[in-house]
């Protein structure tokens, strides 16, 4: 367990140390803008050029560049670009698309949103039972053309062999009869069928195109038009995330990310199997008379650390009991000891989303723990100062929603830093100070604090004169 650890809490930090360094420019933004007035020549993303957002959309996901092409048109043009999709196709596929309008007229996002569909939809045809029978209804015939073109791009498939005309061979994928001469014995005068295993048609089409990148474009080609098909088989494939989700939120309070994790990567028996250990964490925390730590809480955190342990070794194999029960054990006597650090329960619920909390729960190091308890001290720290009696002008004038934010027991969250307003800056002037312990922060954050209040005060004298 100490390899998992030591593994998880590199992960974490990696994560944690990559949006510090992309924070620690942004203290001259905000004290800039604490500091001076605001300026209309300011530039944005929409001012850049399109190479300059190439070059930062690159380091974007293909879910966050969706949603990013989404806001608009602009952004939805560069974020359509073949370079940026051709990349992800070849980092998700392992194949390269040679981007001629003569060889792949799909753009790379529409090639990119095929694939993604079949190989999803491939991958868990145990458990889609629509798409199970589009493929098996026709043994020993084949499939729809449109599903066997694309079952040809995958080297091994989970169905009988298949008969074939030799023109549909020909016609489906472009492999000339000469690459099956030794086959053409079988034809008979009644039957024109070929027998092939799948596993032959792929090496057939692959000798035949030269890579698999040519095959995957003959495919792209073919179907440029038709995929509409794919999506209702797509969409059936959720239905059972849902039922999923409806029975974690009203039972066990399991996450429903982890369970469709679980179901996409290792199929329904894992799922069945985490429910059944899930059962039992339940069992054994109620029935024990532990006093506040008998609560909801205790068991969706415990069982979300013993998910961060083990969620690589479910995704390979069935996880035995006394293996859940060894980590969930450590698991929750590390939850404990952060309900102690918190004090109270509006605490804990603050120090919840920090990426300390997870460090500690994967780990178990103490020094995660301390930045826990230095997080909460300089949250004190920020109410004891707006609450002293030179500051009492201060929080008279202050909008509703500043003061709110300077209180100790408010939670800042991820949405609350992005933006230019007054409340977003402040958001993140707290933030960079609460995970950092910098000076330079809480004096920004004050400086700021007692601007707005003047600047409220300047307001209110002016209509009264």
């Amino acid at each position: 367990m100490a390899d998992l650890s030591a593994t998880w809490e590199r992960e974490l930090l990696e994560q944690f140390s990559c949006l510090t360094a992309a924070t620690d420019e942004e203290p001259h933004l905000n004290t800039a803008d604490i500091t001076s007035e605001s300026s209309d020549n300011t530039t944005g993303l929409l001012h850049l050029s399109d190479e300059v957002l190439l070059v930062i959309l690159r380091n974007l996901d293909p879910v966050s560049l969706l949603r990013l092409g989404s806001t608009c048109s602009l952004l939805f043009r560069v974020c359509s670009c073949n370079f940026l999709w051709t990349t992800h196709f070849q980092d998700s596929f392992g194949v390269s698309l040679t981007y001629t309008h003569a060889r792949c007229p799909v753009t790379a996002k529409t090639a990119f949103r095929l694939v993604f569909m079949w190989r999803s939809l491939f991958r868990n045809i145990h458990c889609n039972r629509a798409f199970q029978e589009k493929l098996f209804v026709e043994i020993p015939l084949a499939p729809h053309k449109y599903w066997i073109q694309w079952l040809v791009l995958e080297e091994s498939v989970p169905l009988p062999s298949v008969r074939l005309p030799c023109s549909d061979v020909e016609k489906l994928w472009g492999i000339t009869a000469d690459l099956f001469q030794d086959k053409l014995h079988e034809k008979t005068e009644d039957c024109d069928n070929l027998k092939f295993e799948w596993r032959e048609l792929y090496h057939l089409a692959l000798k035949h195109h030269g890579s698999v990148s040519l095959v995957f474009q003959h495919v792209l080609r073919q179907h440029q038009n038709s995929g509409e098909i794919c999506i209702p088989f797509y969409e059936t494939r959720c239905e059972t995330c849902l039922l999923i989700k409806c029975y974690c939120s009203s039972l066990l309070g399991v996450s429903s990310h982890v369970l469709t994790t679980c179901f996409f990567s290792s199929g329904i028996q894992t799922v069945g199997n985490y429910f059944s250990m899930c059962k039992s964490l339940v069992a054994w925390i109620l029935g024990r008379d532990w006093g506040r730590l008998k609560r909801r809480k205790v068991y969706e955190d415990t069982l979300e650390g013993v998910y961060l342990l083990l969620r690589r070794e479910m995704q390979e194999t069935l996880i035995e009991h006394e293996r859940f029960w060894q980590v969930a054990k450590v698991q929750m006597t590390r939850v404990c000891t952060l309900e102690e650090t918190a004090a109270n329960y509006v605490n804990w619920k603050m120090i919840e989303s920090l990426p300390y909390y997870k460090l500690y729960l994967v780990s178990g190091n103490s020094v995660y723990l301390d930045h826990v308890q230095g997080f909460l001290r300089r949250k004190r720290l920020i109410w004891d100062w707006i609450y002293l009696e030179e500051n009492g002008w201060a929080r008279q004038l202050l909008p509703e929603s500043l003061y709110t934010l300077l209180e100790f027991d408010t939670k800042i969250s991820q949405e609350s830093l992005h933006g230019d307003c007054v409340t977003a800056q402040l958001s993140r002037l707290m933030w960079l100070y609460l995970n950092s312990g910098q000076e330079l922060f809480l004096q920004a954050l004050k400086g700021m604090v007692l601007q707005c209040a003047q600047a409220c005060l300047s307001h209110l004298n002016t209509l009264q004169a």
